[in-house]
């Protein structure tokens, strides 16, 4: 019976009874370095938002230069497991990596790029939403 009760209490300390997730993010040292963390980086709005119960999609009218084009990011569901929670029809810059699963962004990347905005956006300024990018 003692047995037992140690082997249940070191199951639960162990971490062998479920999986943590905790989301920890490192901080970028210059604007070169919070671009390298994404494949792309561009002007986007929000336009809506679906959750399920693995992630949530956010639809995005991404700006290409001559226009508005929709696209579908992928995050995970809370900033826990380092999901983003993107503003609602705000132009913002947008940094995601291409994946099997499509784009995705995570709450580190969009923080390293939130922490060097003024110098990415001035490395991409011809790409300004209603602008042309050359």
């Amino acid at each position: 019976m003692r047995y037992g009760f140690l082997f249940a209490a070191i199951l639960a300390f162990s971490g062998w009874a479920g999986e943590a997730v905790a989301c920890s993010c490192g901080r970028a040292a210059n604007a070169a370095e919070a671009m390298s963390y994404a494949s792309t980086i561009f002007w986007g709005r929000v336009t809506a938002t679906e959750t399920n119960d693995d992630h949530k999609r956010m639809r995005v009218q991404a700006w290409t230069g001559k226009g508005w084009v929709p696209v579908t990011i992928r995050t995970e569901l809370n900033s826990a497991s380092c999901g983003v929670d993107l503003a609602h029809d705000k132009v913002m810059l947008i940094g995601a990596d291409r994946t099997e699963n499509g784009l995705e962004t995570n709450l580190c990347l969009m923080f390293a790029i939130s922490n060097h905005q003024d110098e990415i956006a001035a490395m991409i300024k011809d790409c300004k939403p209603f602008g042309a990018c050359p």
